[in-house]
């Protein structure tokens, strides 16, 4: 009987812990892609210093999620995304106004990779 018990809290664990992860994942993946639209707007509006700051809020999440991400996501992933980011701050100038944007696709493709990368394992 004890094994049933077991078997059932096993069982019970497995689903928490996937229903964590796939809300985890999810949310993480869609406030990084709305505040990459929101960076752009920002920029497209001439606002480059709260497009700095979104940059710098973007970041500081990531890098509180990034621990977490890392117990389902493979760390190169994660490092690629973080890498994406960590560089648009330098971006944020009307000037770079096209490479922000180009940057910015390439980040939000980074994220998308781990949001694939995860679901399709799933």
């Amino acid at each position: 009987m004890r094994r049933i018990y077991a078997a059932f809290g096993i069982l019970a664990a497995i689903f928490v812990l996937a229903l964590y992860s796939t809300r985890l994942v999810k949310t993480t993946t869609e406030r990084l892609c709305r505040g990459l639209d929101e960076v752009e707007a920002a920029c497209g509006e001439g606002r480059y210093e709260q497009a700095a700051a979104l940059v710098r809020q973007l970041n500081s999440y990531y890098t509180r999620q990034e621990h977490q991400l890392a117990l389902f996501i493979k760390r190169d992933f994660l490092s690629a995304a973080a890498g994406a980011l960590a560089g648009l701050e330098a971006y944020t100038r009307e000037e770079s106004l096209p490479d922000l944007q180009s940057e910015a696709r390439k980040a939000r493709a980074q994220i998308e990779a781990v949001r694939h990368l995860f679901f399709s394992m799933l």
